[in-house]
């Protein structure tokens, strides 16, 4: 067989693999978070699948957020995880070294928003509404 007849093989096998990769559904998720009734200055957002589909996480910059979901099938449902780790202010020793310091962080949104989230949403092939979250810190 000659070089050109398998490097056509080939390429016509990439094609065909392309295509397939093109199958899934592109879906946008887009929105405001706030934090007690402000933007949140900087953060992520994750949204990890309840009953199928892939995981997706973006960046939040001045309460905004928007990332793109390749999804198989709709509607899916997703949890949503919120984080925010902000400098407290205090500097604290170096765990690593002897004498040196650090600033110190913490995580500023409450876990009911993120390690023990109690937010979802349903993704919908109609969806074109944003998904806007306003947390609060206080029970």
């Amino acid at each position: 067989m000659s070089t050109r007849v398998i490097y056509c093989c080939a390429l016509s096998l990439a094609l065909l693999v392309c295509a397939g990769c093109n199958s899934q559904s592109g879906q946008t998720v887009a929105g405001t978070i706030t934090l007690d009734g402000a933007p949140l200055s900087q953060g992520r957002i994750t949204l990890v699948p309840l009953d199928k589909g892939p995981s997706g996480g973006g960046a939040v910059v001045d309460g905004e957020y928007s990332l793109q979901l390749n999804l198989d099938s709709l509607p899916a449902r997703y949890s949503v995880q919120i984080s925010s780790i902000q400098p407290t202010g205090k500097m604290i020793k170096h765990p690593d070294g002897p004498g040196g310091e650090l600033e110190e962080t913490r995580e500023v949104i409450p876990s009911r928003y993120n390690s023990a989230s109690e937010l979802t949403i349903e993704l919908t092939t109609d969806q074109s509404e944003p998904f806007d979250f306003n947390l609060v810190t206080s029970n």
